[in-house]
């Protein structure tokens, strides 16, 4: 039951936010559909329970738009479908990417929580991003989408270092073989700013000095409502939005 009042509450708070007056006529509509089904299953004699579930949030259009995560797991998809590589190494990207990419090739994600997800071509190892249990030059195609704005931040229950982001990139370039491919995403704006403990925001100047050892393959910047080019980034002013980038290591002697 506290369970239930818990999720009505942030219901009704979802909705408050959103538009205060519709607070009242959600619940009413909800609650008057109810018993008409209630009534409906009565009179059929239909021998199935009924409970509530109210999914309030879902019949205004914003539920229909694409979020950061699917623009993003789309581009890294493509990615690996342009390159075909016999396997991905991923360091703790969504699962809903990791599921899709497994479709296409043979991929290992690496994180410091442990998953059991049964999923055919996937497979999980403990790990952590600033000591990749691969060897030196050993990984052709890595990725970690939305990850290494978060290390040292303690979010995820990682220990502080407010290096951690340019740490993870190099043990990135450690364990990639020269030319190898990365494809990472990260927050990105018109300013160089850390927000405790949730993530880093940096401008793309800043990245491309983070990843100074690789040259651009592809990159795309997605704002609320579109995916534009670096050109087109820039004549709005860098305005805050996730960037992705297709990286080539450099080949390094």
């Amino acid at each position: 039951m506290y369970r239930l009042l818990k999720n009505y509450i942030k219901i009704s708070l979802k909705l408050f936010i959103n538009k205060p007056s519709s607070v009242f006529s959600a619940w009413y509509n909800f609650l008057k559909d109810y018993l008409l089904i209630k009534k409906e299953l009565k009179l059929n004699d239909q021998k199935v329970n009924l409970s509530m579930y109210p999914c309030l949030l879902d019949k205004k259009d914003y539920a229909l738009n694409m979020q950061y995560y699917d623009y993003q797991n789309a581009w890294a998809f493509e990615k690996i479908l342009e390159t075909k590589p016999s396997e991905l190494i991923d360091i703790a990207s969504n699962i809903s990417y990791l599921t899709f990419a497994s479709k296409l090739t043979k991929v290992t994600t690496i994180d410091i929580r442990e998953h059991n997800i049964p999923v055919e071509n996937l497979k999980f190892k403990i790990g952590d991003i600033l000591n990749i249990p691969y060897p030196n030059n050993s990984i052709g195609f890595l990725s970690s989408l939305s990850v290494i704005e978060h290390v040292g931040l303690g979010r995820y229950g990682d220990k502080i270092d407010f290096n951690g982001m340019q740490k993870s990139i190099n043990e990135f370039t450690r364990v990639l073989k020269n030319n190898g491919i990365l494809l990472v995403s990260v927050p990105v704006g018109l300013k160089n700013i850390v927000e405790f403990n949730a993530h880093r925001r940096f401008s793309p100047k800043k990245i491309y000095e983070m990843f100074k050892d690789y040259s651009i393959n592809d990159e795309v910047y997605i704002l609320r409502n579109k995916i534009v080019n670096i050109t087109e980034y820039n004549s709005l002013g860098n305005p805050p939005a996730f960037a992705c980038y297709k990286l080539l290591k450099k080949a390094i002697e």
